[in-house]
């Protein structure tokens, strides 16, 4: 099982991206207390374990959320818009240049050194479909490398901007000498190693809908082991 946030932080409280740090805090132990277990991001998911990943690379996965991951003893990889980090950008549903910013590599390296993985999320949240293979093949290489450069750490897995791709997309990343991706699907998608479906949580998942999420993400993956099992 495979969490998909973006953003903690108690000030964006009607940004759907935003989820408030005491929700994330009682969503996180809500699956410890039922004796799951947190583990890194890997393509083969031990069962009932479960991995905590963020997109985009903002400020507040350092300032809220890593504080109540160490507090929980959770590990978690964030998937990072290389091209942002270290910038003053914002987003153009965002204003404010403190509480909305980006990470910088400094705190990037710090978190690295705290134990928190890193993937690449494209340079600038790139629309993969929309760029030529060229083009495609340059941004998913390299924000990898500029990551590994910057942060010293092995970069592993690609997250798909806006969780759109491709097969032709999915060959780039292979060919990219990614572990394996991951997807937020908006469609139905034949999860893989590439294809790796995450569960996204928002501002707006109350508790009883998070664990509806939970529920029908675990019937899914039990319906593809006995579909996997039949006899053809």
């Amino acid at each position: 099982m495979i969490l998909a946030y973006h953003r903690v932080n108690p000030w964006r409280r009607n940004d759907a991206l935003s989820v408030a740090p005491e929700r994330f805090r009682r969503q996180i132990s809500f699956l410890l207390n039922r004796g799951w277990t947190a583990t890194p991001l890997t393509v083969e998911m031990p069962p009932r374990a479960f991995a905590v990943t963020f997109d985009d690379g903002f400020f507040d996965n350092y300032r809220w959320a890593l504080p109540i991951l160490e507090e929980l003893k959770v590990p978690a990889t964030v998937f990072l818009a290389a091209g942002y980090v270290g910038t003053r950008d914002l987003l153009p549903r965002y204003r404010n240049p403190e509480e909305d910013r980006f990470l910088t590599w400094e705190e990037v390296r710090e978190m690295a050194g705290r134990g928190i993985s890193f993937g690449a999320h494209g340079l600038r949240h790139e629309r993969l479909p929309l760029l030529t293979d060229a083009e495609a093949e340059r941004v998913i290489r390299d924000s990898r490398s500029i990551i590994e450069e910057r942060a010293g750490t092995q970069v592993s897995f690609f997250c798909y901007p806006y969780g759109e791709f491709t097969d032709a997309t999915i060959g780039l990343v292979q060919n990219a000498g990614y572990s394996g991706a991951v997807v937020t699907p908006t469609r139905p998608v034949a999860e893989g190693p590439y294809t790796m479906i995450r569960i996204g949580i928002y501002s707006h998942t109350s508790h009883l809908a998070y664990r509806m999420k939970l529920w029908k993400d675990a019937l899914r993956k039990r319906t593809r082991c006995c579909s996997l099992r039949l006899p053809s």
